[in-house]
């Protein structure tokens, strides 16, 4: 039985040429040996990958590229799966980019943790492979104002009352907020401890 010592590869090496010798110890006979490789179609492959990938809120572009190589130079058609699958696109370049930009502080995903899961699928149109699962985390960006919660933007207080009212606001991004204040009369008051208090209190009379 005549047999190959490594597994024949079409696309390294297609043809083989030896000479085959037969001998009785006396006589002897030789013939030229071809063995051709017959081609077979084989599933894409992905290199390595990186299984935790971040990316910025807000982004618009693609966050990442992913793609396969084919060993018959078939042309590849790539698409997604995994639970946020639906949530991204990718092009046929391997470029994958959110459907609707990610916004941190309404998440999408289907944990609602800003952590994206996805796979890339590759296909040769016959023979397809699967990307090792790909986590996607989203940064949060310092992009929402600070805002006041029901300020009056009109009070009345007591004549000889310092105090006026007590300040509430939020910040979407988490962000330390600090209040100043400005405006004609701004120095006649002091805002302390989330208070807005007279520096000194008024006299009516």
């Amino acid at each position: 039985v005549l047999t190959l010592k490594e597994n024949a590869n079409f696309e390294l090496k297609n043809t083989y040429t030896f000479t085959g010798a037969v001998t009785d110890g006396v006589y002897s006979s030789a013939m030229q040996i071809t063995v051709n490789i017959s081609d077979v179609n084989e599933a894409p492959s992905f290199g390595s990958i990186s299984g935790e990938i971040n990316s910025d809120e807000n982004i618009t572009s693609s966050f990442t590229s992913i793609s396969a190589s084919d060993e018959d130079g078939d042309s590849l058609i790539y698409s997604l799966t995994g639970d946020d699958a639906s949530l991204l696109t990718i092009n046929s370049l391997g470029n994958i980019s959110f459907v609707s930009s990610p916004d941190y502080e309404d998440p999408s995903d289907s944990n609602n943790d800003n952590i994206y899961s996805f796979a890339v699928i590759a296909s040769d149109g016959s023979l397809s492979a699967t990307s090792p699962n790909i986590l996607l985390t989203i940064n949060n960006i310092n992009d929402n104002a600070p805002t006041f919660i029901n300020l009056n933007t009109s009070v009345e207080v007591t004549n000889g009352q310092s105090k006026v009212f007590d300040i509430s606001y939020e910040d979407l991004d988490g962000d330390d907020v600090s209040l100043s204040k400005i405006g004609i009369d701004s120095s006649l008051f002091t805002v302390s401890d989330d208070n807005l208090s007279f520096t000194n209190a008024p006299d009516f009379s």
